[in-house]
């Protein structure tokens, strides 16, 4: 969520910029609906929990605020539900920058990407330090071989590294980089490295889990994650993700909000013919798979 360099891409949210990205009244109520469901979800503390991963649970319900424009900085209807998820995840960062409880290092990963986002929406020189530190951590998490990120910090426990976990690494260090916050050409090189290795098709267009062996999911993820890095203009490795994406549209019997989340990011940033045949099936799904006190219910495997 909110991932871009446009330097509106907090605030402006007016009838034409939603048309021209493919939205409606309809998708904007479904927001507005889903966002209200989450503040009555919120603890007292400040945080959401729904397994034992409050900072990745946190750090998810914070990303949808901000990127609909609302800030802890900034007056709204949110406002003060976001203040209150803020101050309890500043709290949670470590000694050392890191974000970590039962959800391992998928912890980390969103709730630095929430911080820096917070950060780029506001300038809070609150968060800077916080956000700085959880980069320089996760940077040393990576394998320095691979360039993957895994369960685990890699200076913790040795692996290879899997895209699911990095896909959200790649994203934290996009938007820390986006927000001014430093990040090392190394460490993005690295993660480039990675998603060759995971990548199968002619172009390395299409990806797998922790080796080339393509799913839909971990196509979405890898095409996002290397828009963000390598950008996403014309590409044929982007092309070669898009025509695999397009075999694979969304549909009801999928199950699968995982997919769903990465394949419109991936595509959305891309644009082009790909991003309105997707859009035109998911946005008509998930208005149909709202519940009506603004939430969706769990579904599929994941």
């Amino acid at each position: 969520p909110g991932i871009s360099k446009d330097p509106n891409r907090f605030t402006d949210r007016s009838g034409s910029v939603i048309e021209d990205l493919g939205g409606s009244d309809q998708t904007e109520a479904a927001v507005r609906r889903a966002l209200d469901w989450f503040a009555k979800e919120q603890k007292t503390d400040g945080h959401w929990e729904e397994t034992q991963s409050p900072i990745a649970h946190t750090g998810l319900v914070m990303l949808c605020y901000y990127s609909y424009g609302a800030s802890h900085d900034k007056e709204g209807p949110y406002q003060e539900t976001l203040k209150k998820a803020l101050a309890w995840m500043l709290k949670k960062v470590g000694p050392e920058g890191q974000l970590m409880d039962g959800g391992r290092f998928y912890d980390h990963c969103i709730g630095t990407l929430a911080l820096a986002e917070a950060y780029g929406a506001s300038k809070d020189e609150h968060i800077k330090e916080p956000v700085t530190k959880a980069i320089k951590y996760l940077i040393r998490a990576q394998n320095p071989s691979t360039g993957g990120w895994r369960y685990a910090p890699y200076h913790i426990k040795k692996f290879d590294g899997d895209l699911s976990v990095s896909g959200w690494a790649f994203m934290a260090m996009a938007s820390a980089q986006i927000s001014d916050i430093p990040v090392s050409t190394d460490a993005r090189k690295r993660g480039l490295a990675f998603l060759d290795r995971v990548g199968a098709g002619r172009k390395r267009g299409m990806y797998g889990y922790r080796t080339p062996r393509p799913s839909p999911s971990m196509t979405a993820e890898g095409m996002y994650a290397y828009e963000l890095f390598a950008g996403a203009k014309k590409d044929p490795r982007l092309d070669e993700s898009v025509k695999y994406l397009m075999t694979h549209l969304p549909d009801k019997e999928q199950e699968n909000f995982y997919y769903w989340y990465y394949g419109t990011l991936s595509l959305r940033l891309y644009g082009g013919e790909g991003w309105e045949e997707w859009n035109s099936r998911m946005s008509p799904l998930l208005l149909k798979l709202q519940s009506k006190d603004g939430s969706w219910a769990p579904m599929g495997k994941r």
